[in-house]
């Protein structure tokens, strides 16, 4: 009879304590997704912040080389004046004949150039030929000096 009695009693206490583990557990997950929730801001955050610094170092980097640039390019630039009017002379060349005078200088023959650039032999020739005449240029060899003197084509580097 005194267990019936105790019985409610035990089942209240049981009811009671499996609900405060519930309370428990339904409190942690609570505190777990915030926290969680939290990390995850505090990381896209810290992406960001990383993401500008690297963006700030590029910008800082091509500013700096840019400025550089600008310094150093006076220095490097030809004052004699038989130098300084070669550039003027080609300004007088239509952009193709440029080209043309690039490749040959290179060592292309016509046929080369003219597979490179889509034309035909004898539209290479031509061009070649109306270079030469604007540049007062005597044959082919003083066509490609004038374009390695002009600076059009820059000599290759020995090997190291």
């Amino acid at each position: 009879m005194i267990a019936w009695i105790l019985l409610p009693g035990s089942i209240g206490d049981s009811v009671r304590t499996h609900r405060a583990h519930l309370a428990a557990t339904k409190e942690r997950a609570e505190l777990a997704e915030r926290t969680r929730e939290q990390e995850a801001r505090r990381r896209v955050a810290d992406e960001r912040i990383r993401i500008a610094r690297d963006l700030h170092d590029v910008v800082t980097h091509h500013m700096a080389l840019a400025n550089a640039q600008a310094g150093i390019a006076p220095h490097l630039l030809d004052r004699t004046p038989e130098k300084a009017a070669l550039p003027e002379r080609l300004a007088s060349l239509t952009a193709r004949e440029r080209e043309v005078m690039a490749m040959a200088a290179i060592g292309l023959s016509n046929e080369e150039i003219a597979a490179r650039m889509h034309v035909s032999p004898f539209t290479v020739r031509t061009h070649v030929h109306r270079a030469m005449a604007k540049l007062d240029a005597r044959d082919r060899a003083q066509l490609v000096a004038i374009a390695y003197q002009s600076g059009l084509v820059r000599a290759p580097r020995p090997p190291e």
